[in-house]
């Protein structure tokens, strides 16, 4: 399987299986006994993964990606960022963008929030490219009306309207309890002086 990202510059870079499969090892110093020991393998079984010659089922996939702590998507080059909230992350972005197009989208985070954020990071974010960073999470939950950690988990347009419901009531409530201690905050001043 060859798939095609885009890195920070944008440049087109192709990627397979066997590539990342060896890139992992590599970086880890370990040798292919060291993988195949680990998967109940011979160390032929690893090579030909690494040539190309044989694919890996489910199973061995999801056991790889534990091993190198990246998402399934990441080995099979599907995703660049090895990073397997990336994923996540990006499926919820595009649920928010929706229909919109991505410049359309960089438009309206920046008319609601007052930040920019770039139509072609936002498309690296969805395809979970890149890893958006906190910042970056921070002013799309605002723009999106949601709590910050909508993003880490799996939803739906459903739990996303209740999402937005119950941050709308949580901004409420924090907008009173300020109210209520400057009020308290108020009354405490004026008894002191008293």
């Amino acid at each position: 399987m060859i798939f095609t990202y885009y890195d920070e510059m944008y440049e087109v870079h192709i990627v397979s299986f066997p590539q990342t499969l060896k890139l992992l090892r590599n970086e880890r110093n370990l040798a292919q006994n060291d993988i195949a020991e680990y998967l109940g393998m011979t160390r032929q079984a690893i090579a030909a993964y690494e040539i190309g010659k044989r694919e890996p089922d489910y199973s061995v996939l999801i056991k790889l990606a534990d091993f190198f702590k990246v998402s399934v998507d990441y080995l099979l080059g599907r995703a660049q960022c090895r990073d397997s909230n990336a994923i996540t992350i990006g499926e919820n972005i595009q649920l928010i963008r929706g229909k919109l197009t991505y410049e359309d989208f960089s438009d309206e985070i920046a008319r609601n929030t007052g930040v920019i954020i770039f139509p072609e990071l936002l498309e690296l974010y969805e395809k979970a490219n890149r890893m958006s960073n906190v910042g970056t999470i921070s002013i799309l939950s605002k723009y999106a009306g949601v709590r910050q950690s909508f993003f880490s988990m799996p939803n739906d347009l459903e739990s996303l309207e209740k999402e937005r419901e119950l941050y709308s009531k949580e901004i409420k409530l924090s907008e009173y309890s300020k109210s209520l201690d400057y009020t308290i905050e108020m009354f405490c001043s004026a008894h002191k002086e008293l």
